[in-house]
């Protein structure tokens, strides 16, 4: 057997290995132990890792160290933090408040109410905490406090009997199924006067003649201003529609499509629809050159009258057959009859607050609205 040989170095090397491992197990004293504040300090001689000692740093300078954001609020030490954290406890439902303490809001709002059940978890409250109704005086300025008061009553508007201004209109036809008069988002009034046709403006008080026909049979039986008021269209005797741009002062197209004369005219967006004596109803598109891109039947006598609603999804047809037809966009057959009147329905109205809401009104032997 070969015997190992046993060297100084060796012995050196061995004894620093079994030196360094008893310091590592080794534990402290109780001398090198100290307590303060709820933090332990222990020597680092011997040991493998480092524990800080708080209770002798100076933490001094860093009680400044706060952002500007931080700067403004309320420190713990001030009677300001007291108060936030004993509002933010009794919030919580920690602890309930001291009887002489004082704060801008009232803590019976803030305080949680018992449960009378203590098996359930949640449970609806038999009360609850109404809010402070905005018209409250104690919470409005002398301006606010007025405009509250005008708003809480109930104002009227007052319609003079008497008109502002006469117009004098020489040669309107006395005719129950035509339309002469439409008004336009601009201001301008449409009349069809005999064979002729004016435009009043009401800003200017000035009137201009747009239209003049000679013949008796191309007499004018309805008028009605695009949305834009660019375009007025002009429905005839003959059966022909025609359509004037008002800037231009000229007639700018002619449709032609009824048997009878046109009664009933209606504006949506680009589209033209027109009703006649031959009871169809067509819609015309001002972007193609066709006369109509859709021909509409349902009235068993004369249209009378067309009403687009706001949103262009329906159109309201009145006829002499005394009921009033309800159309859907896109939609050839009617998608409502409603036979409520006992005469011709021309007038119809769509309501401007609520969708969906219609009035029709009836003839002489009707006069009733719906």
């Amino acid at each position: 057997m070969t015997k190992s040989l046993i060297t100084p170095s060796r012995v050196r090397r061995r004894e620093t290995i079994e030196t360094a491992h008893q310091s590592r197990l080794s534990l402290p004293s109780a001398k090198d132990q100290t307590s303060e504040g709820g933090f332990t300090s222990r020597s680092t001689s011997g040991s493998d890792r480092f524990i800080p000692f708080r209770g002798t740093s100076d933490q001094s300078g860093l009680e400044d160290q706060r952002s500007p954001q931080q700067a403004n609020l309320p420190k713990a030490t001030t009677p300001a933090g007291s108060a936030f954290r004993t509002l933010l406890a009794c919030q919580l439902g920690i602890k309930t408040p001291p009887k002489d303490t004082q704060f801008p809001v009232t803590f019976a709002s803030l305080t949680p109410t018992p449960h009378k059940d203590k098996g359930r978890v949640l449970q609806f409250a038999s009360t609850h905490t109404q809010a402070a109704s905005p018209f409250e005086s104690s919470i409005l300025t002398d301006a606010g406090a007025a405009e509250a008061s005008l708003l809480s009553t109930n104002s009227s508007r007052t319609i003079s009997a008497s008109p502002f201004r006469v117009l004098d209109a020489p040669g309107l036809i006395d005719d129950f199924y035509v339309s002469l008069i439409d008004w336009s988002q601009q201001g301008l009034l449409a009349a069809a006067l005999g064979m002729e046709l004016y435009v009043y403006n009401t800003i200017t008080s000035r009137t201009f003649k747009l239209a003049s026909y000679q013949s008796e049979d191309i007499s004018i039986r309805s008028v009605a201003w695009s949305q834009s008021g660019a375009h007025l269209a002009i429905g005839l005797g003959n059966g022909k529609v025609d359509l004037w741009d008002i800037s231009k002062m000229q007639k700018v197209r002619t449709f032609v499509g009824h048997r009878a004369s046109v009664s009933a005219l209606s504006w949506n967006s680009h589209l033209l629809s027109t009703g006649g004596a031959d009871r169809v109803i067509l819609h015309r598109d001002m972007r193609v050159p066709e006369f109509s891109v859709a021909r509409l039947q349902g009235h068993r006598g004369q249209v009378a009258g067309l009403k687009w609603s706001r949103d262009d999804r329906e159109l309201a047809s009145g006829g002499n057959d005394n009921t009033v037809l309800l159309w859907r966009a896109g939609v050839s057959k009617p998608q409502q009859t409603i036979g409520a009147h006992k005469a011709c329905v021309k007038a119809l109205a769509w309501s401007p607050h609520q969708a969906g809401l219609l009035a029709t009104g009836g003839g002489t032997s009707d006069r009733t609205i719906a």
